[in-house]
């Protein structure tokens, strides 16, 4: 007497001998309940991906939605700073900060720049090979007011920065640094 897959499917807390010693025809319906049982894990994986879908793109919206209230407040603290005239304000909930970044060089066109490079001693000499010398090379602009052919200056942009105190009054990690021109 055979046994429908509902019945296999409810006799799992029994040992397998037990069920499956009477005949091949229930070993035939325990392939097919693993075979429904499988694609019932299928759905089970795809309702829940599903899930997981709909909370990640919940979460991107939040996310989105949190950091451009962010951006509007950290402009509207920098624009603050930026007219106050101080370079550093404590208050209660943190610490806002504008730096003065450095002046950089990039060689556009190292070729070029070299040709010229060790007339005006731009250039340091390693053991049999010439490179330029950035901190030399800023000097040098600084000091003549000209940019050597091959070479970009990049000036220094001052820096807007705010810490907060989270926790009771203890500085948090919440830190974060906006790139501004001066």
């Amino acid at each position: 007497m055979a046994l429908a897959i509902d019945d296999i499917l409810e006799k799992d807390q029994l040992p397998e001998t037990e069920f499956f010693e009477r005949d091949r025809l229930n070993c035939d319906l325990g392939l097919k309940a693993l075979i429904d049982i499988e694609e019932e894990a299928a759905k089970v994986n795809e309702l829940a991906d599903k899930e997981i879908q709909m909370i990640e793109a919940y979460r991107k919206k939040e996310l989105e939605r949190l950091d451009k209230k962010t951006d509007w407040i950290s402009r509207g603290l920098e624009n603050y700073i930026r007219n106050s005239g101080d370079k550093t304000i404590y208050l209660v909930h943190g610490t806002m900060k504008l730096r003065q970044g450095r002046d950089k060089i990039e060689i556009e066109n190292e070729e070029e720049f070299m040709k010229i490079a060790k007339q005006h001693d731009l250039v340091r000499t390693k053991p049999s090979k010439d490179e330029p010398d950035l901190a030399a090379i800023l000097a040098y602009v600084k000091k003549h007011g000209r940019i050597p052919t091959g070479i970009k200056f990049v000036p220094a942009t001052t820096n807007f920065s705010y810490k907060l105190n989270t926790k009771g009054g203890n500085n948090g990690d919440g830190k974060e640094e906006l790139q501004t021109e001066s």
